[in-house]
C-alpha cells in the first residue's frame, strides 16, 4: 500500500506540473481517464449500488 501511495503522489505531482506548464487541464484529464479506465474495474460496492439503482 505504501508503494501505491508514493506512486500516486508522483503521478499527481507530474499531472500538476503538466497542467502548470501547459495551462490546459483538458488533455491531461482525458489521458488520465483513458489510462485508468483500461486498468481498473468497478469496486464491489459500486457494482452493488448499480444493481440497486436498476431496481429503483
Amino acid at each position: 500500500m505504501k508503494n501505491w501511495a508514493l506512486k500516486k503522489e508522483n503521478l499527481m505531482a507530474l499531472a500538476q506540473y503538466h497542467v502548470n506548464e501547459n495551462s490546459n487541464k483538458t488533455k491531461i484529464t482525458r489521458k488520465i481517464l483513458e489510462e485508468f479506465a483500461e486498468i481498473t474495474e468497478p469496486a464491489e460496492s459500486h457494482k452493488k449500488k448499480g444493481k440497486l439503482l436498476q431496481v429503483v
